[in-house]
């Protein structure tokens, strides 16, 4: 969404701070809802990325919005929250206002 990313590239523009943007679903063999790892892993690229994990772990906050929330945000979601320690937990913010679900699995 053009407003979204708007907002995001001023906002690492005013603070100075990073964006990593993260693509997934790269590999046609297996679904890739979550951003983190495929639902049937099929090769190294699939499997779970730990490295992602590792980088979320250590941010002050953890910002998590996109389509649609019902498949692929829920996904990631639960993938970062599953391994995230428990005291990092309250450090996500997930953005609903600008995110929908796929008609039917509201």
């Amino acid at each position: 969404v053009d407003t979204v990313f708007e907002a995001v590239q001023h906002w690492s523009q005013v603070t100075g701070g990073s964006v990593e943007w993260v693509l997934k679903g790269q590999n046609l063999l297996t679904e890739s809802y979550s951003a983190l790892e495929a639902e049937v892993p099929v090769d190294f690229a699939t499997t779970f990325n730990a490295k992602l994990q590792h980088t979320l772990e250590v941010s002050d906050q953890l910002i998590i919005c996109g389509q649609a929330m019902s498949h692929c945000v829920n996904y990631t979601t639960r993938s970062i929250i599953e391994r995230l320690p428990k005291n990092k937990l309250s450090n996500i913010t997930l953005l609903t206002d600008c995110a929908s679900s796929v008609p039917g699995f509201e």
